[in-house]
């Protein structure tokens, strides 16, 4: 009889243990004052709450990816996010976005299939679209398996953004917190080129290559030209190669979209045959605000289907909230940006003289 009175009562005081920590949120206000642990455990619960709410909002956003990875490839940059950054990325989670639903639902119009982006050097360009867009669309949550095609006119910059992008995958950092249910295939890496075990693969190619044999589901184009090198027959051979070779690489030609960001150097370049024929959506974001003229859809219309138009329509002095180069709080407006306009034209003033 003692026994069975033993046993009822360590039950009852389980239970009513059990019932404090309940409404403690796990801390027993009875155990807490011989508990030197306790506040550790509350602390580790908190960070990682945050950290499951940082990766959903990197799920969720773009953006936000590419800000909270950005220390992996520059860990000593500060990223001075600024409103282009923005613009840039939101455009490209929208196709992205349209791409995802379209393959479902086969009535749906997709609003950017073919997006441009021309910007001027030194803004990031290249690392958010060539570098961070791969890896978050092949986010669990969002396509693994999808297949991209990435080109360029700098074989440098093939290499480079390649290499970056897989490094990027590989680092604690995105591994820890998305925790991707794929891997890299070991047997299928280069330079150039790499896969994951879900059937996504990222391929590099340089603009003047062979175009046989090649198709994706995205195409990537960053700066078609390499600007040393803008002669006739250069730009004009990168324009042909276009048209007749890489425009039509697609796994879909019915929802696979192009994606292209770099700067203008003719009137005549890969920008303009990327505008021509085809309904594409213009990102335009000269250096100062209506330095460039374009006649586009878009530009005509003054706004993207996503409502966007450039903040600095609305500022009443020239250059100012222009591009900015990451990791730098200038600005490039002012006494700046002129100084930039004559050294490109290859009249920079003697020095001491603004």
């Amino acid at each position: 009889m003692r026994s069975a009175q033993r046993s009822a009562l360590t039950g009852s005081l389980a239970a009513w243990h059990h019932a404090l920590l309940a409404q403690a949120e796990g801390g027993c206000p009875v155990c807490a004052e011989v508990d030197p642990y306790d506040d550790l455990r509350r602390r580790a619960r908190r960070e990682l709450a945050a950290r499951e709410l940082d990766r959903r909002r990197a799920v969720g956003s773009f953006a936000e990816f590419v800000r909270q990875g950005w220390h992996v490839l520059d860990p000593g940059v500060e990223l001075e996010w600024n409103w282009h950054h923005q613009a840039i990325c939101d455009h490209a989670q929208a196709v992205f976005a349209d791409w995802k639903r379209a393959k479902t639902e086969f009535d749906f119009v997709q609003r950017i299939r073919n997006f441009l982006v021309n910007v001027p050097p030194g803004t990031a360009k290249s690392r958010i679209i060539s570098v961070f867009f791969p890896p978050w669309v092949w986010l669990p949550e969002n396509w693994p398996a999808f297949r991209f095609l990435c080109i360029s006119g700098t074989p440098d910059v093939v290499v480079r953004d390649a290499g970056a992008c897989k490094q990027l995958i590989e680092d604690p950092w995105f591994q820890e917190n998305f925790k991707p249910t794929w891997k890299i295939l070991a047997s299928d890496q280069a330079k150039t080129r790499f896969a994951n075990t879900a059937g996504g693969r990222r391929m590099s190619k340089g603009m003047t290559a062979k175009v046989t044999g090649l198709r994706a589901d995205g195409i990537i184009v960053d700066d078609p030209h390499d600007m040393k090198d803008m002669s006739d027959v250069k730009r004009e051979a990168v324009v042909v190669g276009w048209r007749d070779g890489w425009r039509n690489r697609l796994n879909d030609l019915r929802v696979s979209f192009r994606i292209g960001i770099c700067q203008r150097g003719h009137e005549a370049d890969w920008s303009a045959a990327f505008l021509e024929g085809q309904q594409a959506v213009h990102l335009n974001l000269p250096q100062e605000y209506g330095a460039s003229i374009c006649r586009c859809p878009t530009c005509t219309a003054g706004e993207t289907p996503l409502g966007w138009s450039d903040p600095r329509r609305a500022s009443s002095r020239p250059g100012c909230g222009a591009p900015t180069r990451a990791g730098c709080r200038r600005t490039f407006g002012g006494q700046h940006a002129q100084a930039e306009r004559r050294r490109a034209a290859g009249r920079a003033r003697p020095p001491g003289r603004t």
